[in-house]
């Protein structure tokens, strides 16, 4: 999936802005059988541009080139051949069932939908879809409610594999799961990512848990990707102000969520013009006269790294105003 200068938009119910951009100007490759993560803090637009991806979302401008034809701007029509293709797991797997629904009878419905088998036939595959993730195909005759958040995480993830996507978005899929079952999840992921060579948009806020999926990571801030580069570039050598402070916060190992920490709240940056001058500016420390002008594009030394900054190393032109910011 190739997708360039993608911008969604939506109409805002406050009174100093007509429209809110989630997404604004993003640019992504994902390559077939990568691992790709989303990370930054709460509001920064991962999930919604997942979502985008996948078509839930009509993009307000730019393109999602899949498979030859652009799924941004394709009718419903041109769309019902990749939909198998393309899926999603959710964040919190209890409300992605339909609780009057036994296990098997939501994991058959893809399956009959989009015609893959039928009669005994589909028990059998239930069956098998359940073992392939670590389940018992007894567990078919359960109601959501019976089981636990990692048992349910697995079958959504079994019902996913059943129609043989070759992209799947995985919206902070683990975030909710003690870290015990966390890591049976995670390897889960990446086993099946080896054996069946899928692609993996995996959203998280949390720094190790990418670090340990992924095999590129991409820092959202403000509906726009910051940096973008190898897991070990981006944890070895950040580039962008935003990034390093993620970084450092988990390494101080604060006990609660550190994207929330490090930065504040997201309103506090509600008074900048998001459509003039650096997204960042009135957080970051090492900002130059030219990020009130200017906004940095994403570019860098190739086109797997690359980073949105126009001052990476922290050079100042004027201290004054930077020290200012620091405290």
């Amino acid at each position: 999936m190739r997708v360039e200068n993608l911008t969604l938009e939506f109409p805002s119910r406050s009174r100093g802005a007509s429209i809110v951009r989630a997404i604004d100007d993003v640019s992504i490759d994902i390559a077939e059988g990568e691992i790709i993560g989303l990370v930054g803090e709460s509001g920064s637009g991962k999930t919604t541009l997942g979502k985008t991806l996948l078509g839930m979302y009509s993009a307000s401008a730019g393109h999602i080139w899949y498979e030859g034809i652009d799924l941004a701007t394709a009718d419903a029509r041109s769309l019902k051949p990749h939909r198998r293709d393309l899926q999603m797991v959710f964040q919190d797997p209890l409300s992605s069932f339909n609780p009057r629904f036994r296990i098997g009878d939501s994991m058959a419905v893809p399956l009959r939908l989009h015609h893959i088998c039928r009669g005994k036939a589909l028990e059998a595959e239930v069956g098998r879809l359940l073992e392939r993730v670590g389940l018992s195909a007894d567990h078919a005759r359960r109601f959501p409610h019976e089981l636990s958040g990692g048992q349910l995480q697995r079958v959504a993830i079994a019902r996913v594999l059943g129609i043989g996507p070759k992209l799947i978005v995985a919206d902070e899929a683990v975030s909710k799961l003690d870290v015990s079952i966390r890591a049976q999840i995670l390897n889960l992921l990446k086993a099946i990512n080896r054996d069946i060579g899928v692609s993996l948009v995996f959203i998280t806020h949390d720094l190790s848990v990418a670090r340990f999926l992924c095999n590129r990571i991409a820092v959202m801030y403000f509906g726009r990707i910051v940096e973008l580069g190898s897991t070990e570039s981006i944890f070895s050598d950040a580039m962008h102000p935003y990034t390093r402070r993620l970084l450092e916060a988990r390494r101080a190992n604060q006990p609660h969520d550190p994207a929330d920490d490090v930065t504040g709240p997201v309103t506090a940056s509600g008074s900048v013009d998001r459509f003039a001058g650096c997204n960042y500016r009135d957080r970051c420390s090492v900002r130059i006269s030219r990020c009130d002008r200017e906004r940095p594009g994403l570019e860098g030394p190739s086109n797997e790294r690359r980073f949105a900054c126009f001052n990476p190393r922290g050079h100042q032109e004027d201290p004054a105003p930077a020290l200012a910011m620091a405290r």
